[in-house]
C-alpha cells in the first residue's frame, strides 16, 4: 500500500502538469544584447515566477488561460512589463526582451550606466538568486585589485583563508577547514592536483590566472550536483564565454621590485565576436605575467625534545623570477533554439627560476659543529590544461538535457639545471661547502640534565642563567675570524622531482524536468577516470 500511495502522488503531480500545459518561454537581455541571468519574472496579480538561468532564458509553465502582464526585474536596470495573450495548450515564445538603463537628468548632464559581462551587478544578481549558500565575485570586481592569480582573487571572500609562497597567494582554504578539503573546479570540472611537496589533494593556484576568469564562485555547503569530496567547500572559476557583440579589450602594466630592483609587468588581451545570424560565438583571452621577486629569511631548528637548545641557525637569500602565462577559448554553435554545442578550452603555466643562498651554523650534528655554505638553483615549472566539450538539448520548456566530455592534466617537474637539455641527473641542484669544528662557537654553554652535561646553544629566554642571545637578535659568536678559504668542498647533489595527475576523461549526462515555476526535478550521473604519477630521485656527488 505504501509503494502505491508513493506512485499515485507522483501520477498525480505529473498528471496535473499535463493537464494545465500552458507556458512562455523567452529571453532576458541588457541594452547591449547581453544575457541576464539571475532576474525575476512574475505575473502580475499571480504567484507565477521564475529566475532566469545563465543564458538569459526564462520558462513559466501552466498559466491560466487569457492576458497577462509579465514584470522584468533587474538590479540597476528599470524594471518593464508586457503584455501577453496566451490560449489554452498554447506555448508561446516571446522574443527577446532587452531591459533599458537607469538615467537620470539634471539639466543637460545625462548620467548612465552600462552593464557588461563579468560584471558586479550580475554577480549580486546570481548570488541573491542562487539556490544554494553562495559567494560569487566578478572579473569586474577582480580588476579593481591587484591579484594575478586565483588565490589572490578569492581572499576578500569571507571563510577564506589563503597562504602565500613568494608574496603570492598559492593556497585556499574554506570555512577553516584542511587544505585538501577544498575541491576546486574550472566550468563545473574538478581539477587535478601537481605539486612539488604536497601529497595530498591540495590545489596550487600560482598556475591558474585571475585575467582569465569571469565568475568565480565559492559554495560552503555541499550540493548534489557537485563532486562529493568538498568538505571545506567548493570553488568554481567560471571562464570567459560568448558575447552578443564584437568585443575587444587589451591592458598591460609595468611596476617594480623595492628589494630586487627589477621590474615587473604584465599583459591581458579578450577578443571575442559572433557571426551575423547569431548561431557561432567565440571568445578567446590570454595573460602574460613577468616579475622578479627576493627574500631574506632566516631560521632555526631546535634538538631533541628534552632540552631547548638550538641545532642550526640559517640565513637565507632568495632571488628569482616568476612567468604565468595562461589562454582560454570558448567556442559555441547553436543549431536552434532546442540545441545547441560548445568547446571551452584552458591553459595555464608557471616557471619559477628560482636562486637561493644559505648560510647555516649548525653547533650540533654527527660531524660536529660546523659552518655549512649552499648555493642552490632550480627551475620550478608547473603545467595545467584541459578542456570540455558541451551539449544542451531542450525538447520542449520542461525538459533540458545536457551531455559533458571533458579532460584535464596538471603536471610539475624540476628543469634543466646544471646540465643542459633532458640530462637525467637534471633537478634542483645544490653545492655545499663546509668549515668544521670552527674553534667551537663562542655562544656555547655547558648544560647539565638529569646528571649528564652536554654544549647548547641557548636563547636567554630559555637559558637556566638567562645567559645567551636575545630572539630578535641572533648572532653567531666565533673564537677567531673566518675565512673564505678555510671552507672545504663537502657535497653536490640534485633532486628529481616529476609530478603529472590527470583526468582523460570525465563523462556527464544531467536531466531536468519542470513540473511547476518553483518544482524542479533534477538527476544526473559523472564517470572519472584518472591516473596520477611521481618520480622522485636523488643523485650525488
Amino acid at each position: 500500500m505504501k509503494h502505491l500511495a508513493t506512485l499515485l502522488f507522483f501520477l498525480s503531480i505529473f498528471t496535473l502538469s499535463y493537464a494545465q500545459n500552458n507556458q512562455v518561454s523567452g529571453h532576458l537581455t541588457d541594452p547591449q544584447g547581453e544575457p541576464l541571468p539571475g532576474a525575476t519574472v512574475h505575473i502580475i496579480g499571480s504567484t507565477a515566477g521564475a529566475v532566469t538561468e545563465n543564458d538569459g532564458s526564462f520558462t513559466l509553465l501552466n498559466l491560466p488561460a487569457g492576458q497577462h502582464k509579465l514584470v522584468f526585474v533587474y538590479l540597476g536596470l528599470n524594471p518593464d512589463t508586457l503584455p501577453i495573450k496566451i490560449a489554452a495548450g498554447q506555448k508561446l515564445q516571446l522574443p527577446p526582451v532587452a531591459l533599458k538603463e537607469k538615467t537620470q537628468s539634471v539639466g543637460e548632464v545625462v548620467i548612465s550606466g552600462t552593464m557588461k559581462q563579468g560584471g558586479e551587478s550580475k554577480a549580486i544578481n546570481l548570488t541573491k538568486n542562487s539556490p544554494r549558500l553562495v559567494s560569487i565575485i566578478s572579473a569586474e570586481n577582480i580588476s579593481k585589485y591587484p591579484d594575478h592569480n586565483g588565490a589572490e582573487a578569492l581572499k576578500r571572500v569571507a571563510g577564506a583563508a589563503v597562504q602565500y609562497d613568494k608574496g603570492e597567494g598559492a593556497y585556499i582554504s574554506l570555512r577553516g577547514t584542511p587544505l585538501d578539503w577544498t575541491a576546486t573546479f574550472v566550468n563545473g570540472d574538478r581539477l587535478p592536483v601537481a605539486d612539488e611537496e604536497n601529497f595530498t589533494r591540495t590545489f596550487e593556484f600560482e598556475v591558474l590566472p585571475a585575467d582569465l576568469v569571469d565568475y568565480i564562485e565559492v559554495t560552503r555547503a555541499a550540493t548534489p550536483d557537485i563532486d562529493g569530496d568538498n568538505v571545506g567547500g567548493a570553488i568554481n572559476f567560471q571562464t570567459k564565454k560568448e558575447v552578443d557583440h564584437r568585443t575587444f579589450e587589451i591592458s598591460a602594466a609595468v611596476g617594480a621590485s623595492l628589494l630586487t630592483e627589477k621590474p615587473t609587468g604584465n599583459f591581458h588581451f579578450l577578443w571575442a565576436d559572433q557571426s551575423k545570424n547569431k548561431k557561432f560565438s567565440y571568445s578567446i583571452s590570454a595573460s602574460y605575467y613577468a616579475r622578479y621577486y627576493g627574500a631574506q629569511a632566516y631560521m632555526l631548528a631546535y634538538g631533541s625534545n628534552y632540552n631547548q637548545s638550538i641545532n642550526r641557525f640559517e640565513l637565507k637569500d632568495y632571488d628569482g623570477t616568476r612567468q604565468t602565462a595562461g589562454a582560454n577559448a570558448f567556442f559555441q554553435y547553436k543549431f536552434s533554439e532546442k540545441f545547441s554545442l560548445s568547446a571551452k578550452l584552458t591553459a595555464g603555466t608557471m616557471l619559477d627560476d628560482k636562486w637561493q643562498r644559505k648560510q647555516m651554523y649548525v653547533y650540533s650534528s654527527g660531524d660536529g659543529s660546523t659552518i655549512n655554505l649552499q648555493n642552490i638553483h632550480g627551475k620550478l615549472n608547473r603545467l595545467l590544461g584541459g578542456g570540455t566539450l558541451e551539449a544542451e538539448y531542450k525538447p520542449n520548456g520542461r525538459l533540458k538535457f545536457s551531455a559533458h566530455l571533458s579532460g584535464f592534466t596538471n603536471r610539475f617537474w624540476y628543469g634543466d639545471v646544471p646540465y643542459s637539455g633532458s640530462d637525467p641527473r637534471n633537478g634542483y641542484y645544490t653545492a655545499e661547502f663546509a668549515l668544521r669544528h670552527p674553534g667551537y662557537y663562542k655562544d656555547i654553554d655547558l648544560i647539565t640534565n638529569n646528571g649528564n652535561p652536554y654544549v647548547a646553544k641557548l636563547l636567554n629566554i630559555d637559558n637556566p642563567t638567562g645567559h645567551g642571545d636575545s630572539y630578535k637578535n641572533i648572532q653567531p659568536k666565533f673564537s677567531y675570524p673566518i675565512a673564505a678559504d678555510s671552507f672545504e668542498f663537502r657535497r653536490l647533489f640534485t633532486q628529481l622531482n616529476n609530478t603529472k595527475e590527470t583526468n582523460p576523461l570525465v563523462a556527464q549526462l544531467d536531466g531536468t524536468y519542470t513540473i511547476t515555476s518553483n518544482v524542479k526535478l533534477s538527476a544526473g550521473g559523472k564517470f572519472y577516470w584518472k591516473m596520477g604519477e611521481r618520480n622522485i630521485s636523488y643523485h650525488e656527488w
